[in-house]
């Protein structure tokens, strides 16, 4: 029965997460570190990208903010509408990371509850910041990691990179989590003929 459920109740936690950081995304004014972001993203790009260097952080995010204020999502509501997309999509991922663990579905609808409901979470997920980047980034990468995709983890490796500077301390989390798991897979050595050739 909980099998049966689990598709349906991911959804409908999925569909209330996006309600939740939907409502009121534009009616607060941006903060000083929001602020900062909605000004680069008036820049002409080249200067966008000369002025990151005054900011703290990798210039990826404000790559997409710039894209999104130069289509038009010039208010607190498009600029900040990317973290909702980094957030929901992280929300799914943690589901796609409790099947890949084979979690009960219990635990999985406990964890999705989290992402979906916690304040930290919605705090974040109305930031026009880099944060639900980040976390969107991460599990993609232990995604990538556990089932051995090491293209996407590379790729998705390099974009961690260009989005925060935390990201150097969760690198070696998933280079342990890879090795890990290529302790489960071990490598296959073809015997040798006496012709010196794979028999």
């Amino acid at each position: 029965m909980a099998r049966k459920l689990t598709p349906f109740i991911s959804w409908l936690i999925l569909a209330v997460a996006r309600v939740l950081r939907l409502v009121d995304l534009g009616a607060a004014g941006f903060w000083y570190d929001e602020s900062f972001t909605g000004l680069l993203s008036r820049l002409p790009f080249g200067q966008m990208i000369t002025a990151t260097a005054g900011d703290t952080h990798p210039p990826l995010y404000y790559v997409i903010t710039w894209a999104v204020y130069h289509l038009g999502g010039q208010s607190e509501f498009w600029l900040r509408l990317p973290s909702v997309l980094f957030s929901v999509v992280g929300i799914w991922l943690t589901g796609e990371l409790a099947d890949r663990l084979k979690l009960a579905g219990p635990v999985k609808w406990a964890a999705l509850s989290f992402m979906a409901l916690s304040s930290f979470q919605l705090h974040f997920a109305q930031e026009a910041r880099q944060y639900a980047l980040l976390q969107m980034l991460v599990l993609i990468a232990l995604l990538a990691a556990l089932n051995r995709r090491w293209v996407m983890l590379a790729v998705t490796g390099t974009a961690l990179l260009y989005t925060h500077n935390y990201a150097v301390f969760y690198w070696p989390v998933i280079g342990l989590v890879s090795f890990v798991g290529e302790l489960g897979h071990p490598v296959r050595v073809s015997p040798i003929n006496q012709y010196g050739q794979p028999s």
